[in-house]
């Protein structure tokens, strides 16, 4: 449960024995994240200097260990999110595997052609052995996460690639200077 005015206030303000005693962070997840934009990474870093600071301020406390890591195993959290996601969107949007063609046929001119794409995949040959696969994926990075923080009390990480861009974008055409394909209104 995160503190009700926020991570550095608590760290500030609370007593010793529940400040962190090790602060991790990463900026792109070794090279995972791709197009991380300089400023949210100069933020993420700045958050961690102040976190990892901050309990040194008391006089009462020791300083936190300040560390660059994050969990093993996320070098398939891409793949696992798009199998998920499109097997979401099945259930949610089309109505589920039955439905799903008769979704295509209705609504393709006026349906998104990322979630369209999704729902392809979803269809595609193969699909419950991924999703399967994704499934044990998810549960190995989720171990992996919970063996992370036994070590490290907090990780500080982008929750965005970049800072806020035009409204009128559906996304963003580039990230960090990198391409990323279509985009516009």
């Amino acid at each position: 449960q995160p503190p009700r005015r926020g991570y550095l206030h608590h760290v500030r303000h609370c007593g010793p024995e529940s400040a962190p005693r090790s602060v991790a962070y990463s900026v792109d997840f070794g090279g995972l994240l791709r197009g991380v934009h300089p400023a949210v990474a100069a933020a993420v870093r700045r958050s961690a200097a102040l976190l990892g600071r901050a309990r040194a301020e008391r006089r009462s406390a020791a300083e936190t260990r300040l560390t660059e890591a994050f969990p093993e195993g996320l070098e398939a959290a891409a793949d696992v999110f798009r199998t998920l996601r499109a097997s979401r969107q099945q259930d949610g949007i089309a109505g589920g595997p039955s439905a799903s063609r008769s979704f295509l046929d209705l609504h393709s001119g006026t349906t998104k052609p990322e979630v369209l794409w999704e729902l392809e995949r979803a269809r595609g040959d193969g699909f419950e052995q991924a999703l399967a696969a994704a499934e044990r994926a998810r549960q190995r990075m989720h171990a992996a996460a919970l063996a992370f923080l036994r070590e490290h009390d907090l990780l500080v990480c982008p929750c965005t690639l970049m800072p806020p861009f035009r409204g009128e974008l559906r996304y963003p055409v580039a990230l960090g200077g990198e391409g990323g394909g279509g985009g516009g209104a």
